[in-house]
């Protein structure tokens, strides 16, 4: 069996046209009645028969009319009321599509945040440990020139033929700026910040 492309009715179109042969067969049984009430009323027997056959006449059609017009009023309801719910439904769907691409976007926006604050922080925390490395190394520096400097006065105090100093100065070049500063005191000493 196959199905035929069908065009749609103009439904509104057909209860137009049905109300207005609604409307003319109502005029057509008026005019009957009224010519029956009027042949009764002057006893017109003849006139008044043929007038009722006329209006028996109209009436099935009358009925036939206003049938046809309650069921293309009731269809042109139930197809608009069907094609309000297939709007609504599209709607919906397509509200329903935007949020999950919104939900994917955002879901994803978030794990590259994520992904990217994980490394910045790993980056800064090698950053802090090449601080720490650094100041290790200063302090390394500075002890390495206290050596020196202590090797430098005892032979200066051997070319002087005098006793050298009994204090041992440190140089304090890298440990005073440490120690002046809380976040590379922290560092230093592996504190958290």
């Amino acid at each position: 069996m196959t199905t035929a492309t069908r065009t749609a009715p103009d439904l509104n179109g057909k209860l137009v046209e049905a109300r207005s042969e609604a409307e003319t067969i109502r005029g057509e049984l008026s005019q009957a009645e009224a010519d029956l009430a009027a042949a009764l009323e002057v006893q017109d027997f003849r006139s008044a028969e043929e007038a009722k056959g006329r209006a028996d006449a109209v009436r099935p059609h009358l009925a036939l009319a206003e049938a046809t017009e309650r069921a293309l009023g009731e269809a042109v309801h139930a197809l608009g009321a069907h094609q309000r719910a297939e709007a609504e439904t599209a709607a919906r769907q397509a509200r329903e599509e935007a949020s999950r691409a919104t939900l994917a976007a955002a879901m994803a926006a978030e794990r590259e945040a994520e992904e990217t604050a994980r490394r910045c922080l790993a980056e800064a925390l090698a950053g802090v440990d090449a601080v720490r490395d650094s100041l290790t190394a200063a302090k390394a520096a500075e002890v390495a020139g206290g050596d020196a400097r202590q090797a430098a006065n005892e032979a200066r105090a051997e070319l002087e033929g005098t006793a050298p100093s009994p204090h041992r100065v440190m140089p304090s070049w890298a440990s005073s700026r440490i120690e002046r500063s809380e976040l590379l005191t922290a560092i230093y000493h592996r504190r958290e910040l």
